[in-house]
């Protein structure tokens, strides 16, 4: 599905209360394109740059045995908090500001940048 800008727009301003100021427990990949955040108990963050079907939406959480950990995750998203979720105006590009402190007690931000462009779908991280 291809998502407008006017969608994404919409969208994102269903998201931002549910994730402003939201801490991220844990994060890891799901399947081959899923990024997964969990957000709380029963709350899980989908992420997807699948070609096909590229999204961002809440979702149930994956089973066990797809779940795959990766050291870049650990290192800038795992236990970090949404500051803010953005849409880029007339683009099909959300943007999620995380904050996260690091073992020194120094906080870095990262930016999550999604672009939901079709099967040209990416989510970037950019430190």
């Amino acid at each position: 599905m291809n998502l407008s800008a006017l969608t994404l727009q919409k969208l994102v301003m269903e998201l931002q209360p549910a994730l402003t100021r939201r801490l991220i427990r844990d994060a890891f990949l799901g399947k081959h394109h899923d990024l997964y955040f969990d957000l709380s108990d029963a709350e899980f963050l989908l992420l997807s740059a699948c070609p096909g079907q590229s999204r961002i939406a809440f979702s149930p959480p994956p089973p066990e045995e797809s779940r795959t950990r990766l050291s870049w995750i650990d290192r800038y998203v795992s236990k970090a908090g949404i500051v803010s979720i953005a849409h880029w105006p007339h683009e099909r590009v959300i943007e999620l500001v995380i904050h996260k402190k690091d073992r020194l007690g120094g906080t870095s931000q990262s930016r999550l940048i999604c672009e939901m462009i079709g099967r040209y779908t990416n989510v970037i991280l950019v430190d």
